[in-house]
């Protein structure tokens, strides 16, 4: 959020480990909304939406949780899983149909662990099931 609305401000945002100013990060912000196929001329109109929606949480007294925002949370769960697909032992995957529902909840509250709403956890779920399974016909 720092990075939207100093994207906003026209401002810059304090580096974590640095403490230095740098420019908002365009590469991560474009990336999170290309996650919802946003083309890049709508990318402010995205950036004021999520601003504004901010903005009337803080005013009604509201804390920001991306959860709580429906387009936002999919767009962060689709970015995260980009980043975190690599992570995932997918030969320990097998398709969701195969799996008992004590390791399928094993599974889900790993991803929720790993920051993915329940429903987007499911999905990866489900995803990464197909993507084994169709590799696996592939081989």
């Amino acid at each position: 959020m720092d990075h939207v609305m100093a994207y906003i401000d026209d401002d810059t945002v304090e580096d974590e480990i640095t403490g230095r100013e740098q420019e908002p990060d365009e590469q991560f912000l474009r990336s999170v909304e290309e996650k919802l196929d946003l083309p890049e001329d709508r990318k402010d109109d995205f950036r004021q939406e999520v601003s504004n929606w901010v903005s009337r949480r803080a005013r009604e007294g509201d804390t920001f949780n991306p959860q709580d925002n429906d387009r936002l949370r999919r767009a962060l769960e689709r970015k995260l899983w980009e980043d975190k697909k690599h992570n995932i032992n997918f030969s320990a995957l097998v398709s969701s149909g195969d799996m008992d529902d004590e390791e399928r909840n094993e599974w889900i509250d790993a991803l929720i662990e790993q920051g993915y709403s329940e429903e987007g956890a499911r999905e990866v779920l489900e995803f990464a099931g197909a993507e084994v399974a169709k590799s696996e016909m592939e081989e």
